[in-house]
C-alpha cells in the first residue's frame, strides 16, 4: 500500500483478536484444504458486542448459528465464551478476543538480510500463489468488516515510522522491516506460502471464488491511533479474523483485498520492536488460518508465556528466542489444536527436496533447504570422501524455529558421527546451539549427511521436535568428490532352451562367387570421470557503505587451473564471468548497509565437476 503520514501515540497494552469462520477451500499441496466454512449462513443480530454468560444468554437458541459462522460447534462456542474472559461476540455473531498484549524487551534489528534497496521486494517463496503480505508503508483500508462493525475506523492509515522522521524510510527502518520479514518468513517456511513485503495487489489477497487459487492475508503494520482506538477502545497490539485465509465471503467489498482483511498490527503498542512486531504478525496470520490461542491452565489461561528459551507462537512469544508452532504438548497447555495440520490444510507444505534415507539421495543443496515436517529428514550424498571432512548446517534466520541435528552416514547408512548441541537463550531474540557442525577424519569410502529438526530436553525445561522446522544451509570442506555412487542392475542370464535336431535333405549347392571381407578394428578408449573442483573466493568480510568490494574467484582441478565460467549472484543480481587461468574478478556495485550474501557457482567443464560456495560481506557505515 502507498505510504502516508499520520499521528503517533504512546505504548498501550491491549490486544484484540477478532474471529470469524471463513472458506477453507481445496488448495494444491501435500495436504488438501477443507471445504468452505460459514458459506451461505445467516449472521445473527445482537444489540451490542457481548461476552461470557451474557453472550450465551443473548444468543439463546441461535448459538448454533453463531458457532457455525466461526467454524465451531455450539458446545465449543459455549465453552469458549464461558471459560475465556477475553472472548466476545460482535453484533453479527463473529467471535473476537480482547486481551492484554505483551510488549517484549527491545531486541534490536540486527543486520539487514538483503540489500536495503530490496527491502520492499522480499519474498520467501515467490513461486507460491498463496501470499502473506507484510505491509509497512500505510495506505487506505475502507469498506471492510472492520468499518461495518466499527464505523469510526478511519480509511487512511499511516506508515510505520519508528524513527519518527516522516514519510521516507531510512536505513535503520528498512533494517527493522527486514528483521520482521525474516522472522515471519521463518515461521511459515514449512508451508507453500510466500511471505513478502512486495504488494501483490488486491488480486493476490482477495479470493473471488473457489476456482481462484491466488489468495492470502494482508498484514497492515500501522501506528494508526484512529483505527486502534476505534477497534479496541484505546489500545491493542493487533486484530485479526479467524479462518479467513482463502475466504471468498463478503465478495469484493472493502478495499479490494477482501472483506475480512487486513489483519492489523499496531507497532506503537509493541515498543516498535522488530521481534515483538514479528511475533504479533505471525500470530495474527495464524488466526487467519484458523488457529486459536495457546494458554496455560497453571498460569495465564489466554497466552502461555513460555519457559526456558521456548514459547508457542499462538501464545506470547515476545520473551523467548525460540517461538514455534504447537499442538498443546507443553505442561499446562489448554489447547490441543494441531497448528501445523491446520495451516497445511489450507495451503499445503513445501515440496521435500531430499529423502530421509541414502536411497536416491541428491547432492547437497547449493542454496537454502527446508525441514518442513516432524518426519522430514533430509539426506544428501557426499560421494567418496577421505581424510578430514567438516560439515556445517546453519539456520538461515537469526530468529530460527529450526533446531538442527547433523549426522554423517557411511555407505550402508550407519551413523558415523552426530552433532546436536543443546540450545540456550542468549537474549529474547537470539538462541545459541540451533545449528550444528562436525569434523571427522574418514577412511576412503562413500558417505552421506542428514539434517533433522530436533527438540531439546523434556517439556518441563525444553521442547520437542514438533515445531522444530525451518530453513537451513549446508556446507562442506574437505576431500569429497561429490559423485553419487552408481548402482548397476545386473542383466539376468537367459534360461537355455533345447532345439530339436533334424536331418537336412541333401541339395545341390549353388555356385557362388567368393567375396573378400575387410575387417577394421576400432580401438576402445577409456575416458576418466570428471574430477571435483576446488572453488575459492577471496573477498573482504567487512566493507564500508558506498564502497565497491572486490571479489576474486579461483577454480582449480587438482593443481591445474579450471576452464569455463563462474556465476556470482548477490540478491536478485548476477554476473557471469569467464575464467582466465582459472581466475575471474568482479567489482561489486556500491554497497549499502546490511549483509551482502554472495553465491558463487562454477559451471564445470568436460574434466571438472560443478561447484558452489557462499560468502557474506557485512557492510557498515
Amino acid at each position: 500500500m502507498r505510504r502516508s503520514t499520520g499521528s503517533r501515540i504512546g505504548a498501550t497494552s491491549l490486544l484484540v483478536l477478532v474471529v470469524a469462520g471463513g472458506a477453507l477451500a481445496a488448495a494444491p499441496g501435500s495436504v488438501q484444504a477443507s471445504g468452505p466454512s460459514g458459506a451461505g449462513l445467516q449472521a445473527v443480530d445482537l444489540p451490542r458486542p457481548v461476552r461470557g454468560a451474557t453472550a450465551v444468554r443473548l444468543l439463546g437458541d441461535r448459538v448454533g448459528e453463531a458457532a457455525a459462522l466461526n467454524d465451531l460447534t455450539a458446545a465449543e462456542l459455549t465453552d469458549l465464551l464461558t471459560t475465556d474472559s477475553t472472548a466476545w461476540v460482535d453484533p453479527t455473531g463473529r467471535v473476537f478476543f480482547e486481551e492484554v498484549a505483551f510488549s517484549g524487551t527491545a531486541s534490536g534489528a540486527g543486520e539487514a538480510v538483503a540489500p536495503l534497496d530490496q527491502t520492499f521486494q522480499l519474498h520467501s517463496k515467490s513461486d507460491s500463489s498463496r501470499t502473506i503480505f507484510l505491509d509497512f508503508d500505510g495506505g487506505t483500508a475502507s469498506g471492510t468488516s472492520w468499518h461495518a462493525s466499527k464505523p469510526n475506523v478511519p480509511t487512511t492509515q499511516p506508515a510505520w515510522d519508528p524513527s519518527g522522521n516522516g514519510a521516507a524510510f531510512d536505513d535503520a527502518e528498512k533494517t527493522k522491516i527486514q528483521a520482521v520479514w525474516e522472522s515471519v518468513a521463518e515461521d511459515y517456511a514449512p508451508f507453500d506460502v510466500d511471505v513478502t513485503t512486495q504488494d501483490p495487489g488486491p488480486a493476490g489477497i482477495h479470493r473471488s471464488g473457489l476456482a481462484d487459487t491466488a489468495y492470502g492475508s494482508h498484514v497492515l503494520v500501522t501506528p494508526s491511533s484512529g483505527a486502534q482506538s476505534a477497534i479496541c477502545s484505546g489500545g491493542c497490539g493487533g486484530v485479526a479474523y479467524l479462518g479467513v485465509f482463502g475466504s471468498s465471503q463478503g465478495g469484493s467489498a472493502g478495499d479490494g483485498y477482501g472483506y475480512f482483511q487486513p489483519a492489523w498490527v499496531f507497532p506503537q503498542s509493541l515498543g516498535n520492536d522488530p521481534k515483538s512486531i514479528a511475533e504479533a504478525a505471525a500470530h495474527e496470520v495464524g488466526h487467519n488460518f484458523g488457529l486459536r490461542h495457546d494458554g496455560n491452565t497453571n498460569a495465564n489461561p489466554d497466552y502461555d508465556l513460555g519457559h526456558g528459551s521456548w514459547a508457542p507462537i499462538m501464545g506470547a512469544g515476545y520473551y523467548e528466542p525460540i517461538s514455534q508452532w504447537s499442538k498443546g504438548d507443553y505442561t499446562g497447555a489448554n489447547n490441543q489444536q494441531d497448528d501445523l495440520a491446520t495451516i497445511a490444510g489450507v495451503v499445503g507444505l513445501r515440496t521435500d527436496e531430499a529423502p530421509s534415507s541414502p536411497a536416491g539421495a541428491p547432492l547437497p543443496p547449493s542454496g537454502t533447504a527446508y525441514v518442513a515436517s516432524r518426519t522430514d529428514v533430509d539426506t544428501y550424498v557426499l560421494g567418496t570422501c577421505s581424510g578430514p571432512v567438516t560439515l556445517e548446517a546453519a539456520p538461515l534466520a537469526a530468529s530460527t524455529d529450526l533446531d538442527i541435528a547433523l549426522s554423517l552416514l557411511d555407505a550402508t547408512g550407519q551413523v558415523v558421527a552426530t552433532a546436536d548441541p543443546p540450545s540456550a537463550q542468549v537474549s529474547t531474540s537470539r538462541a545459541s546451539g540451533m545449528g550444528a557442525s562436525l569434523t571427522q577424519t574418514l577412511p576412503s569410502g562413500v558417505y552421506y549427511v542428514s539434517v533433522d529438526g530436533v527438540g531439546n530436553g523434556p517439556w518441563a525445561t525444553g521442547y520437542d521436535d514438533y515445531g522444530s522446522l525451518g530453513a537451513y544451509t549446508l556446507s562442506r570442506t574437505g576431500s569429497c568428490d561429490g559423485i553419487a555412487p552408481v548402482t548397476v542392475t545386473p542383466t539376468p542370464t537367459p534360461t537355455p532352451t533345447t532345439t530339436p535336431t533334424t536331418t537336412p535333405t541333401p541339395t545341390t549347392p549353388p555356385t557362388t562367387t567368393p567375396t573378400t571381407t575387410s575387417t577394421t578394428t576400432t580401438p576402445s578408449t577409456s575416458t576418466s570421470p570428471p574430477a571435483p573442483a576446488t572453488l575459492r573466493v577471496k573477498a573482504p568480510r567487512t566493507a564500508k557503505v558506498g564502497s565497491r568490494p572486490k571479489v576474486v574467484v579461483k577454480v582449480t582441478r587438482g593443481s591445474a587451473p579450471a576452464t569455463g565460467t563462474a556465476v556470482v549472484s548477490v540478491g536478485a543480481r548476477s554476473w557471469t564471468l569467464s575464467l582466465s587461468s582459472g581466475t575471474a574478478r568482479l567489482r561489486l556495485p556500491r554497497a549499502q548497509a546490511g549483509r551482502l550474501r554472495i553465491t558463487v557457482r562454477y559451471s564445470g567443464d568436460a574434466t571438472t565437476l560443478p561447484s558452489t560456495t557462499r560468502w557474506t560481506i557485512r557492510v557498515r557505515g
